[in-house]
């Protein structure tokens, strides 16, 4: 079996509902990207403008590809596939083939976490927002 399956679809709704402590902060710097699990969910975790670490679930929603190998540009995460944008609450931001006001509602990051930055580590919350 593997184990990286496994906590992806059967990983107990009890242990989502906390924070995590993911990385240090010092581990992730201003202008790359850095690539964690957390209950075997892949995630990215950035810094956006004003130096605030942002945490998005690793996929591009395009084509799937971890936007872990792309980019921070602007405070933003790029998709090293195509260069789709993402700011930090997982929404699309820019897609270099389209106009501002034509991206679609539908493109977005499948979640954005919750984050804080405390005592020189990242934490991440893995549960639903309103917990």
């Amino acid at each position: 079996m593997n184990l990286n399956s496994y906590h992806h679809y059967a990983t107990p709704e009890f242990l989502k509902n906390y924070w995590y402590p993911l990385v240090l902060s010092s581990e992730v710097p201003a202008d790359k990207p850095y690539s964690t699990l957390l209950l075997g969910d892949p995630l990215v975790i950035f810094r956006d403008n004003n130096g605030k670490a942002i945490c998005l679930h690793d996929a591009c929603p395009h084509q799937g590809l971890p936007l872990s190998l792309g980019k921070v540009k602007d405070g933003n995460i790029e998709c090293a596939y195509h260069g789709w944008q993402f700011g930090a609450s997982g929404e699309c931001i820019k897609i270099p083939c389209l106009e501002d006001d034509k991206l679609p509602k539908s493109a977005k990051c499948r979640f954005a976490y919750p984050t804080e930055e405390r005592l020189g580590v990242i934490w991440v919350f893995a549960g639903l927002p309103e917990m």
